[in-house]
């Protein structure tokens, strides 16, 4: 699966790392964890990762065989981006290598890995020290493998009530800081499973045990996105759902299937706007629905076979190579598709105006009046008129290997200049440019 780009969560008034990035190569395993003073890493294949920026603190529990592994850090040292870093470990370690009760250490940090894996659990690694190390491990939500997650920060709800109201009689008349106390903000990762569940995790003050587990999907969670009010789930077995982001209650179910306006193979990928969701399917389509109540509001057979992945950028990027076709229309976002066809091709998401020629397409629930109010929408014009346009495809050099190249004069006929010769499983936006990685054991920069 895939993230359109990396989380660069920043507390308030936080910064950006800035300067070149270093390309050195560093390897993470249980064992190098556990050298560098951290807990064990994974004993089983890892399926998802999130680097994410965020100043936090936390406490790292360790004892007996974990604890004669520290190792003092000394001025001088840099961490895996090259960094300077201070010490932050005791000052004096007695007795290497003697079993000693569970002992708390206080960590600090900035730069984060959050790893979910097919032993059932996430694992936090502290990036910004001189060799990554797992200071965290999450567990006790899944029963199956955990193939997606991500992060995000969200205010606090029990303080509430601590913010003042507008009409409070003890409001502050002058502006000040301590006017509008700000709420608590808690850093949060959702994650799904093989199990069909969805957990909720709280990284920084949670105990390592889920805030809130749900059953929600009858087969694999394939992916999850959200924001700060919903969940976007979509499963093996065929539907879509959205869910409250911190309540998990259901809130929408788009089904599959029989459905005849649903994905007809296992839905591989979703993103979302605030009021678009973006899916991408086994079935070779992409779709884009009405994330308040489910409608259907476009659909485009994508490839010539199944769509295993997708990077959406929900906002008009001068990058996107969008023209506008239709006088008024407005880009609503850039799908990057990758297909087992091994090619990886662009969309755009268009908002067309009430004005545009193009016929307005009935839905079948439409037509059978379910809705009168569906009805309504349509025959006054005021429902969202979204398509979506075939952008660029992808081209590369010729990847075959040299006796099975088959050249002509509009290049490869055996690879078709696709740039890969499998199916393209992961894809990444950056600022610049796409990265795309495949079974074929390559990455391709593009």
């Amino acid at each position: 699966m895939t993230d359109s780009r990396p989380s660069d969560v920043e507390t308030s008034g936080g910064s950006r790392r800035t300067g070149s990035w270093n390309p050195r190569v560093t390897i993470l395993t249980s064992v190098s964890s556990s050298t560098a003073g951290g807990l064990p890493g994974h004993s089983e294949s890892i399926y998802s990762l999130q680097l994410f920026r965020h100043h936090m603190k936390l406490t790292m529990v360790t004892g007996d065989q974990d604890d004669f592994m520290y190792t003092l850090q000394t001025a001088g040292q840099t961490d895996v981006f090259g960094t300077p870093v201070s010490s932050s470990w005791p000052t004096g370690l007695t007795n290497p290598g003697v079993p000693r009760p569970p002992s708390p250490t206080i960590i600090s940090g900035r730069d984060w890995l959050l790893s979910g894996s097919r032993d059932h659990t996430l694992r936090l690694w502290q990036m910004d020290c001189e060799t990554p190390r797992v200071v965290k491990i999450f567990s006790g939500g899944h029963t199956g493998s955990i193939l997606t997650h991500f992060v995000i920060e969200l205010e606090d709800p029990e303080d509430a009530e601590a913010k003042p109201s507008a009409s409070s009689p003890t409001k502050s008349k002058s502006p000040g800081p301590s006017a509008a106390p700000q709420r608590r903000k808690r850093l949060m990762a959702l994650s799904g499973g093989s199990d069909g569940r969805i957990c909720l995790w709280d990284l920084e003050h949670g105990n390592g045990t889920p805030e809130k587990v749900i059953e929600a999907h009858t087969d694999s969670v394939l992916f999850l996105r959200g924001d700060n009010e919903r969940v976007i789930s979509c499963s093996k077995d065929r539907t879509i759902r959205v869910f409250d982001i911190r309540t998990l209650e259901r809130k929408l179910v788009i089904s599959g299937g029989m459905n005849e306006e649903g994905h007809r193979g296992a839905v591989n990928a979703v993103g979302l706007t605030k009021d678009l969701i973006i899916s991408a399917s086994g079935d070779r389509s992409i779709k884009v629905w009405d994330i308040n109540d489910g409608r259907l509001l476009a659909s485009i057979d994508a490839h010539i076979r199944g769509i295993s992945c997708i990077g959406f950028e929900p906002y008009a990027s001068p990058l996107s190579g969008w023209r506008q076709e239709v006088p008024g229309s407005v880009l609503r976002g850039t799908i990057v598709t990758g297909s087992s066809d091994w090619s990886i091709k662009t969309f755009h998401v268009v908002q067309l105006p009430p004005s545009a020629e193009d016929n307005e397409t009935l839905t079948f629930r439409d037509m059978l009046g379910f809705d009168e109010r569906l009805q309504s929408e349509v025959l006054t014009g005021t429902r969202p008129r979204i398509t979506i346009q075939p952008g660029v495809v992808y081209h590369a050099t010729c990847s075959c290997p040299m006796p099975l190249t088959r050249a002509s004069s509009t290049g490869c006929t055996r690879c078709l200049n696709r740039g890969h010769t499998e199916l393209v499983r992961s894809l990444h936006l950056g600022e610049q440019v796409t990265l795309s990685a495949s079974y074929d054991s390559t990455i391709k920069v593009r």
